[in-house]
């Protein structure tokens, strides 16, 4: 994920190219540009921008936002790809909620 500016047209907070095609199902591709608004909690099913792992193996995701019983489950929009578990104690950081996209053809 790369960050990019906001036009000042977009309400966000920033921007984020994306890399990958986890959320190809939900029309997000990969080159895809996400508008993020900078949140501390998500509801049930908005797509996030999340932190995992902490130093260098600190990794940013995006994906949908699914708490379960304590746990936190961020879900692929891709059937070739698992669903990503976060149990208590876990290194996780909720950094956004997509709140807009745009793709350049």
């Amino acid at each position: 994920i790369e960050a990019l500016p906001v036009p000042s047209t977009v309400e966000a907070d920033f921007a984020l190219r994306v890399s990958g095609d986890s959320m190809i199902d939900s029309g997000v591709l990969d080159g895809d540009v996400v508008y993020i608004q900078q949140v501390t909690e998500a509801n049930a099913g908005d797509m996030v921008v999340a932190l995992i792992g902490e130093g260098e193996q600190c990794e940013a995701t995006l994906k949908y936002f699914l708490p379960d019983n304590g746990r936190i489950i961020l879900r692929p929009a891709n059937a070739a790809f698992v669903d990503i578990v976060v149990n208590e104690g876990d290194n996780f950081a909720l950094v956004g909620k997509v709140v807009g996209l745009h793709r350049s053809f």
